[in-house]
């Protein structure tokens, strides 16, 4: 689908012809960081005569088996076997969903595992890249819901679900990423019956809640209450990378949250003191 932009600059009207995907909704998003792509993929075009290659555009795949419409899914690239994996979400009937499937850039595969978490969506997945499995949590099992807060892995093989002794409240529409930098995925937001602007971090088995946020921006104002905000919407999971923070762009102009925690030897936990400039 192509969109003209009317574009004013230095007292001369130019039309930009930019090509974009349909409108998706509460569609799903998942990174290729192998590939440096988008899922389903989205490689960089040489200009026309050469020269450097231009920014990415989309690409529309037509794979010779897709999984059922739907909304509200959640997606999360598979890093040591090169898959894109998604769950559940939302048809167009309002039934939730409940299938397992993969994408390997050429085509869908629907898995069949022995266990898996119920229809549902709203939820959030992430690939945990030391223990090598995709993680899962929350999400709404019925149309508005309830919610529910239950943590599950994917292997590649089977859904096992992780008991927690202590764990966010039920919610959907979250936002989580996995932190490499120290080990741990991280979990912001959502919906509960009310907005949510908690922060949690998980290693297996163990979630913790941590209050602290550092706002970087012209106001000292707190973060709205939002759910739903995961990439590319206005949260950036891992903007940091590298760094030991977890980023979250808000929706206002200028404004950024960074989550900023480290592992100590003795509590495995430790805010930073100071915050650095020029985040």
């Amino acid at each position: 689908m192509t969109k003209k932009v009317l574009l004013r600059t230095f007292g001369l009207a130019l039309i930009l012809t930019l090509l974009v995907p349909p409108a998706l909704g509460l569609a799903s998003r998942a990174h290729d960081a192998a590939a440096a792509q988008a899922a389903p993929s989205a490689p960089k075009r040489a200009p026309a005569g050469g020269g450097e290659a231009a920014e990415p555009d989309w690409v529309q795949r037509t794979p010779a088996t897709v999984p059922p419409e739907r909304v509200a899914g959640a997606m999360a690239y598979d890093g040591e076997r090169g898959v894109t994996v998604l769950f559940g979400g939302r048809n167009a009937s309002n039934a939730k969903l409940g299938d397992t499937w993969e994408w390997d850039g050429v085509d869908w595969v629907q898995r069949a595992p022995a266990s898996h978490p119920s229809a549902r969506d709203g939820h959030t997945m992430a690939y945990d890249g030391t223990r090598r499995v995709t993680l899962l949590f929350g999400g709404a099992i019925d149309y508005g819901g309830p919610h529910v807060n239950d943590t599950w892995e994917w292997d590649g093989t089977n859904w096992a679900q992780r008991a927690t002794a202590h764990a966010p409240s039920a919610r959907a529409y979250h936002a989580t990423a996995y932190d490499a930098a120290r080990g741990m995925t991280v979990l912001f937001g959502g919906y509960d019956g009310s907005f949510r602007d908690d922060t949690w971090d998980y290693v297996a088995p163990w979630w913790t809640v941590h209050l602290p946020l550092v706002m970087r921006g012209p106001t000292n104002e707190p973060p709205n209450l939002r759910p739903g905000h995961a990439a590319p919407r206005h949260a950036l999971p891992l903007a940091g990378r590298g760094l030991g923070r977890a980023l979250c762009f808000h929706a206002r102009p200028g404004v950024a949250l960074y989550h900023d925690r480290r592992p100590s030897p003795r509590h495995g936990l430790r805010p930073r003191r100071r915050v650095p400039d020029g985040l």
